[in-house]
């Protein structure tokens, strides 16, 4: 089932881009970053190192998902599009919650691991994407770090 998630949010991540080497960026951010996100709070080692072939699916996927574009006139896939990546999100919450619990034995830490895990990719995403947009966009180095 992993597999799958990952291609959904993937592919969401990607069309949303605006470059395909920011469709891979984002791709991987968002399918893979909350799972991260949550073992580096649990103390795990990175799962994701473990199965690189999830990273080179989700890097693929955004890569190739940034190129495609629907007609204008085509509402719909907006809206399928945000459904799909909801139910991905919550099926990585509801996993990651159940990895948690077995962890932990703890509710509060597994609704944090649960939470952390379904929006933590798209908070990261966000945030290097808008760190990037606004290097990006400066002129006179007001935005440096």
């Amino acid at each position: 089932m992993d597999p799958l998630l990952i291609i959904i949010l993937a592919f969401t991540a990607g069309y949303w881009a605006h470059s395909r080497w920011w469709g891979s960026v984002a791709a991987v951010l968002v399918s893979l970053g909350g799972g991260v996100l949550r073992d580096v709070w649990l103390g795990l080692p990175l799962w994701v190192l473990g199965q690189p072939q999830y990273l080179i699916l989700a890097a693929l996927t955004g890569f190739l998902a940034s190129g495609v574009r629907f007609p204008a006139d085509t509402r719909w896939v907006g809206m399928l599009l945000l459904v799909l990546d909801f139910g991905a999100s919550v099926a990585f919450g509801v996993s990651a919650g159940e990895r948690t619990f077995a962890l932990t034995r703890n509710p509060e830490a597994t609704a944090l691991g649960s939470v952390l895990t379904a929006s933590g990719g798209g908070f990261l995403a966000a945030l290097i994407g808008r760190h990037l947009l606004s290097r990006a966009n400066d002129r006179g180095g007001a935005n440096e770090l």
